[in-house]
């Protein structure tokens, strides 16, 4: 490759400016050290020879032989500057590095595309972000070096996580010059982050090694790739070997600091740390670095890189993000008031970023004034952060279901809990996604940071509160018994099969988006899964393939092989295929292979009754086309879809196609008679019906509804959906058989639903059916803990009629707390339900907690 497109550059007849950079660019970064002094000593000038050569100089570490040619003068401006710069900070000659820099920036006018190139380079390695892109926008729009410009942009979009934007450059760069191994590696580095079978980031840094003439650089990139792979252990060596024969020193140690954060050896660390006074942004590298392994759950890890980020930062260093994210993590580690210090510190400063300012003022406003922290009143060592107005009601309930979780989960992992242990309830979406994640916008139910558990409280909406807070629990079990090498998606998985195993109606409902994915090639490797979980837009789907693998798992290996998977991560220094080979005898390919397979199985029924399967709808046209465009989700991909089904009458799947569009355009005409040719060529989608009926619903048509509801729920029994509309249109019609039928349905596939309960409440207490009223009651509980004082009486009642007297008695409590709808009633039912069981305690209503106290955010004064 790198001989033809030397040919083809030589023999280019028009010697242009770009063609003598892409000459250059190819001698500099693939040519031998003898090829490229020839190049230089008949091709080249005397002052684009020196920066030439120092260039060459710094890709193969050789500082002192840079920095002689940077102080000979024979370098042109702006490079000079650039140049020398450059050289004294890889020397470790920080200040006059950034001396250097600094009074570039100040004399350059950037009035040209090559003055905006330098401007760019310049405040990148000075650590600034701002202006840099616009800079990098202006030099390649202006006609600058391309390859220098385009690797520097993409090279910062892949860091701001702009992959697709990366993307097209890269796409752009590789068909101008496939021979850049920089090019390449950069490549390899945007496939890394998002590829989900690891192929294309494994041939690009084999094109990366292949072109480039540094064995270094190639080096350092496979030990990236070992990473992002799960072989933490060997790319701990590589990035080692690689920095010690010449690797960047920034990258290297990066890597480095990742694979070592990764493995289980506690020391690991801190020798890994021996190169940062090389480094001319240590800090902003190391908290770089430490977001990274947040990302995997490695939080004592990253808290650590946080610290090291906060000594270790240089003067010159932009702090304000690197100290607000250090906050964070020692927020996160139950360091409130070390959180506070930091964030004050970047008040004081010149730059301050606004998620500090928001995080001061969520400390300082909200959780120590509007929080309490309580002990837990079964369990030494726990302590709950909850809301002043929900304290005392949330305690008895919370504390009550954390005992009963944590006993479970104790026998089946063999460890005690891990203490301390401090779950913090938050009342406001917008506090739970500072807290959590610095954001008011990024609001889940819950998330675990080891010790410290987040979650969000039942008053800030309708959801299974005990099913989040079972979920992260099971976290604090699989990072402490495996050391913290537990790989992220297996925890996840565990999580949810801890949970399900005792409660299976509350599984997900998101079998078919797996199978879609599955069929589309798209489904991540067992071994690549992690790296979903760091890209919002495969998060959901990487949740519910890490269920279904450890439920497949255990299905062929037995309920224990959670367990002993989960200590053999730490045993096994987290390597994954190790652990898995020793556990199970197959190794993580077998394992991954066989899983698809019966995955396949599983959902092939599922899917065929909820879309069109191509193999199955084969008609006279491309079945694959409208349904490949219609499932792309986009308004382009829509009108595709439309065009390609509307010339292709014949086909089954453009019937399914317009039988969607028709819901979507109100035309009930239409979609009956896409549906009826489907029906009549045998072909059923439980998606049509149920979509049909919600059009029939729309446009008021109650009879042609409930048919197509009823068909849809015929077809696929868990479209709850359907069935909740179904339930609806019962009651609309006092049907109350339908009704039941329709919301006993609703209540066993969707552990979260407020409405179908509330109705079943009511229905089974005037039928009389006292045992089910106190299930249902119990469940309501579950959902909304802080209901409303007339619901909660109700539930009660249900609750005493059927003998649930320790259940009762505990609501009776909570009501005396909360406010009680109806004070004479509520005493004499605890006379009744004291008098029956004088075991199940007292149901004195205090206001005040047991050893609660105000959050305290700031340091203790010394004596």
């Amino acid at each position: 490759m790198r001989a033809a497109a030397l040919q083809d550059l030589q023999d280019t007849p028009a010697r242009t400016t770009a063609v003598d950079r892409q000459w250059r660019a190819l001698m500099l970064h693939t040519a031998s050290r003898a090829d490229f002094e020839s190049f230089l000593e008949h091709h080249v000038g005397p002052a684009d020879a020196a920066a030439l050569s120092l260039r060459r100089a710094l890709l193969e570490d050789r500082g002192e032989d840079a920095l002689a040619i940077a102080e000979s003068g024979m370098l042109g401006s702006p490079d000079e500057s650039l140049l020398r710069g450059r050289v004294l900070l890889h020397l470790g000659r920080f200040d006059e590095g950034v001396e250097v820099l600094r009074a570039l920036l100040e004399a350059t006018e950037a009035q040209d595309a090559d003055e905006l190139l330098v401007r760019a380079l310049a405040l990148r390695l000075l650590g600034v972000e701002d202006g840099v892109e616009q800079a990098l926008m202006g030099a390649l729009s202006g006609g600058a070096d391309r390859l220098g410009a385009g690797v520097a942009l993409a090279e910062l979009l892949l860091e701001q996580g702009r992959h697709g934007e990366a993307s097209a450059l890269l796409r752009v760069m590789l068909r101008d010059a496939p021979w850049h191994p920089e090019v390449w590696a950069t490549s390899a580095r945007l496939a890394m982050a998002t590829d989900r079978d690891g192929e294309r980031a494994g041939l690009a840094v084999l094109a990366a090694e292949t072109l480039s003439v540094f064995p270094a650089r190639g080096a350092l990139l496979r030990a990236e790739l070992d990473v992002v792979s799960g072989r933490a252990r060997e790319a701990l060596l590589g990035a080692r070997l690689a920095i010690a024969e010449g690797a960047p020193v920034d990258r290297g140690v990066a890597t480095l600091l990742l694979a070592a954060g990764l493995v289980t050896d506690e020391d690991a660390l801190g020798r890994s740390t021996e190169h940062l006074h090389r480094l001319p942004g240590p800090g902003r590298l190391l908290s770089r670095v430490a977001v990274d392994l947040e990302r995997r759950y490695r939080y004592p890890q990253a808290l650590a890189l946080h610290e090291l980020a906060v000594e270790h930062r240089r003067d010159h260093e932009p702090s304000s993000l690197l100290l607000t994210r250090a906050a964070l993590a020692r927020s996160r580690a139950m360091d409130d008031a070390g959180a506070v210090e930091l964030l004050r510190m970047v008040q004081a400063g010149e730059d301050v970023h606004p998620r500090a300012e928001r995080l001061l003022a969520f400390h300082e406003e909200v959780l120590a004034v509007d929080y309490v922290d309580a002990p837990d009143p079964r369990r030494p060592g726990v302590t709950w952060r909850l809301h002043r107005d929900e304290a005392a009601v949330l305690l008895v309930v919370l504390s009550e279901v954390l005992d009963e979780v944590v006993g479970r989960y104790e026998a089946r992992y063999g460890i005690p809990l891990p203490v301390p242990l401090r779950v913090e309830v938050f009342r406001e979406p917008e506090s739970f996604g500072l807290r959590a994640f610095g954001e008011p916008d990024i609001a889940p139910h819950g998330y675990c940071f080891g010790n410290v558990l987040a979650i969000r409280s039942p008053h800030a909406g309708d959801f299974n509160w005990r099913h989040v807070l079972e979920h992260e629990l099971s976290h604090v079990f699989t990072l402490a018994a495996s050391s913290w090498a537990v790989p992220r998606w297996f925890t996840e998985g565990a999580a949810e099969w801890d949970v399900i195993e005792r409660w299976p109606s509350w599984r997900r409902r998101a079998d078919l988006q797996v199978a879609r994915s599955l069929r589309s090639g798209r489904l991540p490797r067992l071994e690549e899964l992690d790296e979903a979980y760091l890209r919002r837009a495969s998060m959901s789907l990487a949740y519910h393939q890490s269920f279904l693998a450890v439920e497949w798992l255990v299905e062929r290996f037995g309920p224990d092989i959670v367990p002993r998977l989960v200590r053999a991560f730490g045993e096994e220094d987290g390597d994954v295929e190790r652990s898995f080979e020793r556990e199970t005898g197959w190794t993580l390919y077998r394992i991954d292979r066989e899983f698809r397979e019966s995955l396949g199985e599983a959902l092939r029924p599922l899917v065929r009754l909820y879309e069109p399967d191509p193999q199955a709808y084969l008609g006279s046209g491309d079945p694959g086309d409208p349904l490949r465009a219609w499932f792309s989700g986009t308004p382009a991909g829509m009108q595709v879809a439309r065009s390609v089904a509307e010339r292709s009458p014949s086909d089954p799947a453009a019937d399914w196609v317009l039988a969607r569009l028709a819901v979507a355009e109100q035309d009930d005409v239409s979609w009956g008679r896409h549906v009826e040719r489907l029906e009549r060529r045998g072909l059923r989608s439980a998606t049509l019906w149920w979509r049909g009926g919600d059009l029939a619903l729309e446009l008021g048509a109650l009879d042609d509804a409930l048919a197509r509801y009823s068909r849809a729920v015929d077809l696929a029994p868990e479209l709850v959906d359907a069935w909740a509309n179904l339930g609806v249109i019962a009651v609309q019609r006092s049907d109350v058989a339908l009704a039941e039928t329709a919301f006993r349905r609703v209540e066993a596939l969707d552990a979260g639903d407020w409405s179908s309960r509330y109705w079943l409440l009511d229905h089974f207490r005037e039928s009389g059916r006292l045992r089910e009223a106190a299930d249902v009651a119990t469940q309501m509980v579950w959902i909304r803990p802080l209901m409303a004082p007339e619901l909660r009486s109700r539930v009660i009642e249900s609750l005493v009629a059927a003998g649930e007297d320790r259940a009762a008695m505990r609501e009776i409590r909570i009501a005396r707390l909360a406010g009680a709808h109806d004070p004479e009633r509520l005493d004499a039912l605890y006379s009744l339900v004291a008098s029956r069981c004088p075991q199940c305690g007292p149901a004195v209503g205090q206001v005040g907690i047991p050893g609660a106290r105000p959050v305290s955010i700031e340091r203790p004064r010394e004596r």
